[in-house]
């Protein structure tokens, strides 16, 4: 649905421009001159912002927003727009809860700023929505109150709690944490300690009447992202709320930019195993730990036996797909603490952590029956499957000496000597 402002005002040079303006930028606009129009407008379709001018047909701007506040309206967001400016109409209306005042030798760029806001601010609320929220209070009318606020902004995801020893007690984590300082059975304090222990990256807004500022800084040490004075207008609430939101959001797009980083830097991109790289890594890694616990380690190392041919009668598509087509075998065949790299070309690695050399044979022989039994789905090619074979090295750690690559070494001679002996064989 295209954002939609709805114009209240008598001036049809300043409706021409808008027109204009908001059309060009993809958004639904209307426009009417009069307070009883524009609630019928209200009432028949959905608005996201209201522009109103002072003086309108059959009333003004403070007569609108009377009514506005006392209907079911009242949280749609308004902006005057007006040539009559000064502090005492400003702070009239801003009372009365418009979110700006722009005089009419208007400046476009901050009216579209704003609606770009306010576009953004919608966004977080539906993102809002979607998350879980944590409300703990032992008062029922605040927890009350707090209900109300929220679904009036579709905020339905809600858990409510009496006692902090029962919200400490779960193992449900929330998005959002909503304490009261002052609980019967333990300090609103030490439970947002613990939230914050358990979930580092949650939103926790502490609630109270209390307005010491050291009651406040010692809560916001404890982990509190933010502090919110009862009574609280909802505005204010939500808007406090919102502001986390949105730094939880762009935490949220950081977090997974870095996994793709990571998945780029460490991850092979045709099969999805670990690159060259990274399985090295990973090998010596293993290797620390094997040497330190006096723990079994094995490596394997497999090839794709005649896969030259493989390209030369079918293309580097098809070579390609058996590539990705093994990598996904041995994905099936290894356990979850085993680490699969693509090592180079049609060479796979396998590092087994707590496998001596009988059981690496064995899971070895194991993906190489696996393989041969295979029928290998064909896309680019003259032949709707193809069957293929692989050879493979296994050796085992041996001695405190010996590195990572002396393994590679020692697995790669052993496969070396599976391909002079034939081919489709372990050794």
């Amino acid at each position: 649905m295209n954002y939609s402002i709805l114009n209240l005002g008598l001036s049809s040079a300043l409706n021409t421009m808008f027109t204009d303006i908001f059309h060009a930028r993809g958004y639904s606009y209307h426009s009417v001159s009069s307070i009883s129009r524009a609630f019928q407008h209200l009432q028949n379709n959905h608005v996201d912002l209201i522009i109103s001018s002072m003086e309108l047909e059959d009333g003004n701007a403070a007569i609108f927003m009377e009514k506005m506040n006392a209907s079911d309206f009242g949280r749609t967001p308004v902006i005057i727009v007006s040539a009559h400016d000064s502090l005492e109409i400003r702070k009239k209306m801003f009372d009365l809860g418009v979110i700006d005042f722009i005089p009419k030798n208007i400046n476009f760029e901050q009216l579209l700023h704003y609606i770009q806001k306010l576009t953004t601010q919608d966004q977080v609320i539906k993102e809002l929505g979607k998350m879980k929220l944590a409300v703990l209070d032992d008062s029922a009318s605040e927890r009350q109150i707090i209900q109300q606020i929220l679904e009036i902004y579709k905020i339905k995801q809600i858990s409510f709690f009496s006692r902090g020893h029962d919200l400490l007690g779960i193992s449900e984590s929330f998005d959002i944490y909503i304490i009261d300082l002052i609980l019967e059975d333990i300090s609103g304090e030490l439970v947002i300690h613990h939230l914050r222990q358990k979930n580092p990256n949650s939103i926790i807004i502490a609630i109270s009447s209390i307005d010491h500022y050291k009651t406040i800084s010692s809560v916001l040490l404890s982990g509190a992202s933010d502090y919110v004075i009862k009574p609280f207008d909802q505005n204010i609430f939500i808007a406090r709320i919102s502001a986390h939101v949105r730094a939880y959001q762009l935490l949220e797009e950081l977090r997974q930019a870095n996994e793709t980083l990571n998945r780029l830097v460490t991850q092979d991109g045709l099969t999805e195993l670990y690159n060259h790289r990274h399985i090295c890594q990973r090998l010596e890694e293993e290797l620390k730990k094997a040497k330190r616990y006096k723990k079994d380690l094995s490596v394997v190392m497999l090839d794709i036996d005649h896969f030259k041919g493989v390209n030369d009668s079918y293309g580097h598509q098809t070579g390609d797909q058996i590539i990705a087509g093994v990598a996904a075998i041995l994905s099936q065949s290894c356990r979850d603490i085993d680490i699969i790299g693509r090592y180079g070309g049609e060479e796979y690695l396998l590092v087994l952590p707590e496998t001596n050399e009988v059981n690496a044979h064995l899971l070895a022989n194991r993906i190489r029956k696996n393989i041969e039994r295979f029928s290998f789905t064909l896309h680019n090619a003259d032949i709707n499957a193809l069957q293929i074979t692989v050879s493979g090295g296994v050796y085992a750690f041996r001695n405190l000496g010996e590195k990572g690559s002396d393994m590679i070494k020692r697995a790669d001679q052993a496969l070396y000597a599976a391909k002079n002996e034939g081919r489709n064989r372990i050794n």
